[in-house]
């Protein structure tokens, strides 16, 4: 860091004179500043070394969840602290429910599709999107009531949920496949 015609005024309650201020002695944080006893610092050039790490700390992989990619998770050893053990093991349920609905989003789509018609045309979508969006909170609700302790039960509740939602989905598709070529106007 380097600055040139450095001036720095700290406004503040005045100090009382210690032995140093007295005496002539400056406290002042660089050699080459003049500070005067009101708080006002001025330097013609300030150098101050600094570390990435004093301006932007990043604490070490791995401390913190949120940071945390799904392989770390699942590779990492299991922690001692019941407690945040049991909070990855929350968030790992959650990023797996929500992966998973990446893949239920377009079979629900589908069937939005496939079931719009001149009665429906205008509620179909919301009616789907809200769908989704109702899964997404069941599914993390779910997990955080369970509140799973390894990563197979994390895993397996989201797996479970979602396939217990997709048969119904293909099924529905299937069966109506046939609406997605034909013209909306002349669905009944």
């Amino acid at each position: 860091l380097r600055l040139s015609g450095f001036s720095s005024t700290v406004y503040s309650e005045p100090r009382p004179a210690t032995p140093a201020n007295q005496a002539g002695g400056t406290s002042s944080p660089c050699s080459n500043c003049a500070d005067t006893s009101n708080g006002a610092l001025s330097a013609g050039d300030v150098v101050q070394e600094l570390k990435l790490d004093d301006l932007l700390p990043f604490p070490p992989r791995g401390s913190d969840l949120k940071e945390m990619t799904l392989i770390d998770q699942l590779w990492q050893q299991t922690p001692a602290d019941p407690a945040r053990q049991r909070t990855e093991m929350r968030l790992l349920g959650e990023r797996v429910a929500r992966g998973l609905l990446c893949l239920l989003a377009p079979m629900i789509a589908l069937v939005a599709v496939c079931s719009t018609s001149r009665a429906t045309n205008h509620a179909v979508l919301p009616l789907a999107c809200l769908a989704l969006m109702a899964l997404n909170i069941t599914s993390a609700w779910l997990v955080r009531v369970i509140a799973p302790m390894d990563w197979l039960s994390a895993m397996s509740l989201p797996i479970v949920l979602s396939a217990v939602l997709a048969v119904p989905l293909l099924l529905s598709i299937t069966r109506t496949q046939g609406d997605i070529i034909r013209p909306q106007l002349s669905r009944s």
